[in-house]
Order: C-alpha cells, then sequence, then structure tokens
C-alpha cells in the first residue's frame, strides 16, 4: 500500500477510529491491534495491542489479542472495510450460537471466509494459538478448521477490502453508520486491526 491504511480517510475520520467508533456500542471493549508508534499517537493506551510476534500481519496481531484476554469472544473488524455498516456488524453479533466456535463473513457467490470480518469464540481462540505455535500463519485456513458459522453481507461490497492502492483509490459506495444500541446479550471484544 505504501502507507498506513489505518490512517486513511475514507470519510470524516481515519479508518482507526471509524472502525472504534462503528464497534464502540456492540462490543464490551474495543482494542486495536497496533504498533508502539500508533498506540502513542492515538493516544489509546493500554487498549492499543502490540503484537508479541511482530511482522506476521493479522496472524501477529490476532496472537496478540487472543493472548492479552483469552476468555472473551473477540469480534475482529479489518480497518479496510469502508463499506462496513451499522447493519453489517449487528449481524455478525447476531449470528453467533452455541455451538459456533467462530462465525464469519463469507461472499454469497461461496466465495473465501473473511478472518477480518469474523468473531473468535474462545475454542477458535484456542485452536488458533495451537497452530500458530506449530507455525501456522494463515488465519482463513484456521478459521476453516473449527466449527464455523459463515453468513453472508447484505451488500457483497462489504467484503471489498482496500488492500491496493488502485482499490483505495476508489471512494466507499456509502458514509458507514453507526450504531445506536447494543444487541443482547454478551457483547464481543474487539480490536481493530
Amino acid at each position: 500500500m505504501g502507507r498506513d491504511k489505518a490512517e486513511i480517510a475514507w470519510g470524516p475520520r481515519p479508518q482507526w477510529r471509524a472502525v472504534a467508533d462503528l464497534l464502540q456500542p456492540v462490543c464490551a471493549q474495543v482494542w486495536w491491534s497496533c504498533t508502539q508508534a500508533q498506540r502513542t499517537a492515538w493516544g489509546v493506551g493500554e487498549a492499543g495491542i502490540l503484537d508479541h510476534a511482530p511482522d506476521l500481519g493479522p496472524a501477529g496481531g490476532l496472537h496478540a489479542a487472543f493472548t492479552r484476554v483469552p476468555d472473551a469472544a473477540w469480534m475482529v473488524v479489518g480497518c479496510d472495510y469502508p463499506d462496513l455498516g451499522e447493519h453489517d456488524v449487528r449481524a455478525l453479533a447476531a449470528a453467533r450460537e452455541p455451538a459456533a466456535e467462530a462465525i464469519a463473513f463469507t461472499a454469497p457467490s461461496g466465495g473465501e471466509l473473511d478472518p477480518m470480518l469474523s468473531i473468535w469464540e474462545p475454542p477458535a481462540q484456542r485452536t488458533f494459538l495451537r497452530l500458530f505455535a506449530a507455525g501456522e500463519r494463515s488465519p482463513r485456513r484456521i478459521l476453516g478448521s473449527v466449527h464455523l458459522r459463515t453468513i453472508a453481507p447484505l451488500n457483497p461490497a462489504t467484503l471489498i477490502d482496500r488492500n491496493t492502492p488502485a482499490v483505495s483509490a476508489r471512494p466507499p459506495l456509502r458514509e458507514p453508520s453507526l450504531p445506536r444500541a447494543s444487541p443482547p446479550g454478551r457483547p464481543p471484544d474487539r480490536a481493530p486491526h
């Protein structure tokens, strides 16, 4: 990308803040997977989780989060999904069920799982940590190895991440709306990454 995706502002706020604002009413606590420099610049203090294994991308961030608060469900949302909206976050939270170790968005056409738009329950986290310790670094492969419930977003464009300069230059389809009230039940914790 050549620049920090978390700092890109597709709306009035940089993505690290927009994602946190979107999650705040739905999650018990919002955490950030970030570098020391980001934690300082953003003023998030101890809510900024530093990777124990730097330079491993999302796998390093998930590892740090799951070891920091191991007994909580984690809603994981990447900072490069500017089309993510209130209804998407609520749908993900509402899809939780006792038999599912994880919930993830997948494209309606049967596309790949998206580990950066998912909820990891403690059993899935334990599987992640075990496989990570054995050398696996693909959150998608690990997520696919647990008892998983998948859901499709209302708008498939929600799953378009902004990982390249060309895709990043396109404006979001809409300004993401913010949730107004928390859903019933135990809200998951979340670390924007």
